[in-house]
């Protein structure tokens, strides 16, 4: 193969490939060109509705589901995916549930059965709890264990 057969070959797969990018560019700047007409119709939409043309700018933020603030510096029994079961003061947290807990115990579970608590615990003391595994969160003061109403009781 010839020094000129080579540089014909790269000539001819560079031009093929750049074929290639300018048709994704072209795709890439008529979906762009949708996507901010589409936004600007919803935009209209909102200044007809009465609202202002500065809230498209504005982020909105995602507000969390529970308020949490009257259980800040309170004691609280977080369940967790998994049935692990801990209790501490409650310091601080954000809007995806992740929560800072302080002196915090554990409550250790049978090994036999894993969501069966025994009444051993162990202190974890600060604590970080992932929002994401977090299953019920409930307030120490105020709580009582009832018994079990779906179960049928012989007698």
């Amino acid at each position: 193969m010839t020094t000129t057969t080579k540089i014909t070959s790269i000539i001819i797969f560079l031009l093929a490939n750049l074929c290639t990018v300018v048709i994704i560019y072209k795709q890439f700047v008529f979906s762009l060109i949708y996507w901010q007409r589409m936004a600007s119709k919803e935009g209209g939409e909102k200044t007809k509705s009465g609202s202002g043309a500065g809230d498209n700018k504005e982020k909105r933020r995602k507000e969390s589901i529970l308020d949490l603030s009257k259980y800040l510096e309170k004691s609280i029994r977080v369940k967790f995916a998994g049935g692990r079961e801990a209790a501490g003061i409650l310091k601080g947290y954000d809007p995806l549930l992740n929560l800072v807990l302080d002196n915090t115990t554990e409550f250790l579970r049978d090994p036999d059965d894993p969501y069966k608590l025994l009444d051993d615990t162990r202190a974890l003391g600060l604590v970080v709890c992932r929002g994401t595994s977090v299953v019920l969160i409930c307030p120490v003061d105020g709580m009582e264990a009832i018994p079990n109403p779906f179960i049928t009781q012989e007698g």
